[in-house]
């Protein structure tokens, strides 16, 4: 199964997994480990908590409590089935749309003052509801 998934990331969807190899390469001395076949790499930031996702390589930001980091391996896992799905296309479509609805600051504003789940957007509940389908885990809370 695991040969399946990494010849469709770097085929299908070579475009995201190159950027992910990048990023990946430039945190070489972190810690990394494997979710369901995903590369994980736990990454140390100021300004932002939580995760992002290129291809089959995910990094999440460090410290976060074990049910956060549990139930935001599960969101960025979607992302990774979502790049398997949507293949050069899913940076304008998920990507993008992604980065822009957690990093403006209009959009943490509308979230925040609006009470928003961050999972409202499409590509955002999408991933909740894939990574929890393809890992059979459950997320503790809502992303």
């Amino acid at each position: 199964m695991a040969f399946w998934y990494y010849l469709l990331q770097f085929t299908w969807g070579l475009p995201q997994n190159l950027a992910g190899a990048l990023h990946f390469l430039f945190a070489l001395r972190k810690p990394h480990s494997r979710y369901h076949g995903a590369i994980v790499t736990r990454v140390r930031r100021k300004r932002f908590s939580g995760g992002w996702t290129f291809g089959c390589f995910i990094f999440l930001t460090e410290p976060l409590s074990p049910g956060a980091e549990h139930d935001l391996l599960i969101h960025e896992y979607g992302h990774t089935v979502q790049s398997l799905i949507l293949g050069p296309v899913w940076s304008l479509v998920i990507g993008l749309p992604s980065m822009l609805w957690c990093n403006l600051p209009l959009f943490r504003r509308l979230r925040s003052r609006k009470g928003i789940a961050y999972s409202r957007l499409y590509c955002e509940g999408w991933a909740n509801r894939l990574g929890e389908r393809v890992t059979g885990e459950k997320q503790y809370s809502e992303i």
